[in-house]
């Protein structure tokens, strides 16, 4: 992927903004196939020539001349190329979906030759090896040595010139193999025709909502039929085959596409002078962990230390498949992945007594939004107002813009595409479509971002209604839009998200606590018919599952994290699908359905290889800044202005650590973590 209070929202259109005229300039969401077709190399050729000034330049290297020119060249093409690329996620014409691949393909591979410049290079080098480097702090520090790993990372450190073209020439290989993969996943999908007993253990409204023939029903793996078949469906065989079309998205292609990118990264890594990808990888990018072993250690200890609480809670999901088959012990059941979210929801159905289709009657998606969005306003200083815009990409999406609270001045924009359809990126994300900077003639270019989510869509007769899942998911994401909106960096490098991978989650993943807390839960409920709140019986008995299948949770980012280490240190070629069911063995006691592979449709081993381990990482920062919140009060206004300065608008303008300590008032400690974890 190429560089998301009630009465305060019925305000919002009395009140008068200034906002400032947006930087729409290139930026259009309704091209066509040929549009692309003929912009995307036009934009890569002036880029080129742009670039050829500054490399080729006869003045001494400076900061100014080379690298402040580099980045303001580089985010006039992202602002204008990203739109392209982000379309091949996103259109609903396949046709477009395809080109925009394409595009992305080719912006990628001219990234390897940009960084892989030995001209560039050599001007970021002797501005290193100057006084002048020596005399570069803050922002311009971190500009200067975020572009210079860059280069290192694409071979520029080697110095045998043979060498360094097989470098480049391995990692075009890898992007285009990169975008084939992600693309399979979205486009390779095989969907199931059913019978209404096939579907035992679903209410009667998701099954009407289901296209019908005769009479059979269709699923696809989409997220709002996926969870809800593999979680609720009583017939074991109906969960096999709704495994079965999930864990073959991409179609087998993509294993091998997988490991031929996982033996080039290999390749590459050991080109560089690296022992393998994961060490090449934590070495030359903006990472917390600096070395594979780090973050083996950091895994090990919490597999080891989560041990004895998973265990009895796998002990739990053995025991309730044991009472369906009539088992003589249960100890002797293996449960496999289609079993585990099945017997999980009989946990939770057992311990909270919950109809948790009644609770979902209650987050009707525009309530949700409403109140996600006061308590982001109260917390954050903001104001959202829905906008009317005819430059979009589908009608469904939704466009809004963002104010200051204080000054009533814009600050960004943003669209919401909130429901799956056919061809459209599958998960949640957001997009930093024009990322925050301080243009050189002193404005500011305003952010603008995109949030793709796939939740469950209305039907003929009610609005969309959210699962509480999805309520988090809703949450978590738009914490990763507001951190681009209320970023005030100097430069579009630093701005919002792009901060280091092993640390990007952790605001999202803070802002999650907010869908568990009673005061919270008051403003983002409110039943779609009668619009009440959700009832306190009701309350106290979701906010009693929280920590049920904690550690069953906890284990399986733990096995991503460890199985996608893995790939990247091991001896290759590496036989993904044999390493993958082992370690569902070692570690989650559990096996893949035979004539799967979820290697091939997850999706993250190309944008987090060698960094899955971060969303672990993350939390525990995530819950050492939530700390302050809980002890501060979830909706205080002055801890959420606080947690915006020092944190969210800083961007990547600073390390980690530095924020951090701004924010919490003392250094960062993993006590809230574990303590999350019952450790």
């Amino acid at each position: 992927m190429s560089k998301i209070f009630a009465i305060l929202w019925v305000g919002l259109s009395m009140q008068v903004y200034a906002a400032d005229k947006a930087d729409t300039k290139n930026i259009s969401f309704a091209m066509t196939k040929d549009q692309i077709a003929s912009d995307c190399p036009a934009l890569i050729e002036n880029l080129d020539q742009d670039l050829k000034k500054i490399s080729q330049s006869k003045a001494k290297p400076t900061f100014d001349n080379t690298v402040l020119a580099l980045e303001y060249t580089l985010g006039d093409f992202d602002r204008e190329s990203g739109i392209m690329a982000f379309l091949a996620y996103v259109s609903p014409s396949k046709d477009v979906r395809d080109q925009a691949s394409e595009c992305e393909v080719s912006i990628d591979k001219y990234y390897i030759d940009i960084f892989a410049n030995q001209d560039l290079f050599d001007r970021l080098t002797q501005i290193k090896e100057s006084k002048k480097y020596k005399k570069l702090k803050g922002e311009e520090k971190r500009l200067f040595d975020g572009y210079y790993k860059s280069f290192l990372a694409n071979g520029l450190g080697i110095k045998d010139e043979k060498k360094r073209a097989e470098v480049a020439k391995l990692k075009k290989e890898l992007s285009e193999l990169s975008s084939t993969f992600s693309k399979n996943i979205r486009e390779n999908v095989k969907d199931i025709w059913v019978t209404k007993a096939e579907l035992e253990g679903l209410d009667d409204e998701f099954i009407a909502s289901l296209e019908k023939k005769k009479d059979k029903y269709k699923l696809t793996p989409a997220y709002p039929h996926y969870f809800p078949v593999i979680k609720q469906a009583k017939r074991a065989e109906t969960r096999k085959k709704m495994r079965s079309i999930f864990a073959t998205r991409g179609g087998e292609e993509n294993i091998k596409i997988l490991e031929d990118v996982i033996v080039k990264r290999d390749q590459v890594a050991k080109l560089m002078g690296f022992a393998n990808h994961a060490e090449a990888k934590l070495a030359l990018a903006d990472r917390m962990a600096k070395s594979p072993e780090e973050v083996r250690t950091f895994l090990d200890q919490l597999i080891k230390d989560l041990g004895p609480a998973y265990e009895k809670e796998y002990a739990v999901l053995q025991a309730h498949k044991c009472a369906e088959t009539k088992c003589k012990n249960a100890k002797d059941e293996m449960i496999y992945i289609y079993d585990n979210y099945y017997y999980q929801e009989v946990e939770r159905q057992r311990l909270a007594d919950i109809d948790f289709n009644e609770v979902q009657e209650y987050f009707p998606l525009d309530r949700v939004t409403k109140g996600m969005f006061s308590i982001y306003e109260k917390l954050m200083d903001i104001k959202i107002v829905k906008a009317k815009t005819d430059n979009i990409w589908f009608e469904q999406a939704e466009y809004y813009h963002v104010f200051d609270g204080t000054s009533n001045k814009q600050i960004g924009e943003f669209y919401l595409d909130l429901f799956p359809r056919e061809g459209k990126y599958g998960h949640a994300a957001v997009w930093a479509l024009r990322p925050p900077r301080l243009n050189t003639d002193g404005s500011k270019q305003m952010p603008m971002s995109a949030m793709v989510c796939n939740f469950t869509p209305p039907t003929s007769d009610k609005p969309a209604l959210l699962t509480h899942d999805e309520v988090e998911t809703y949450f978590h994401e738009f914490g990763h839009l507001v951190h681009n909106m209320v970023s005030d960096t100097r430069f579009a490098s630093h701005g919002g998200t792009s901060v280091p991978r092993d640390f990007v989650e952790a605001p999202s993943q803070m802002l999650e606590n907010w869908v568990w807390k009673e005061e919270s839960l008051k403003l983002l409920s409110g039943h779609y018919k009668t619009g009440k709140s959700i009832p306190a019986d009701m309350l106290d008995k979701m906010l009693k599952l929280k920590k049920v299948n904690k550690a069953l949770w906890a284990m399986r980012q733990l096995f991503f994290a460890t199985v996608d280490m893995d790939f990247h240190t091991m001896q290759t070629p590496v036989d993904t699908s044999k390493q993958w069911q082992k370690q569902i063995e070692n570690i989650l006691h559990m096996k893949s359905l035979e004539g799967t592979y979820d290697q091939a449709s997850f999706g993250h081993l190309m944008g987090y290889d060698a960094g899955y381990y971060g969303y672990m990482w993350s939390s525990v920062y995530a819950f050492d800044m939530f700390s302050l919140f809980e002890e501060k009060g979830i909706l205080n206004p002055k801890v959420g202005k606080k947690y915006r300065k020092y944190v969210l608008s800083q961007g990547g303008s600073k390390p980690v650590e530095e924020m951090l300590r701004d924010f919490l008032g003392r250094k960062p400690n993993n006590k809230a973590f574990l303590k999350d974890l019952g450790l």
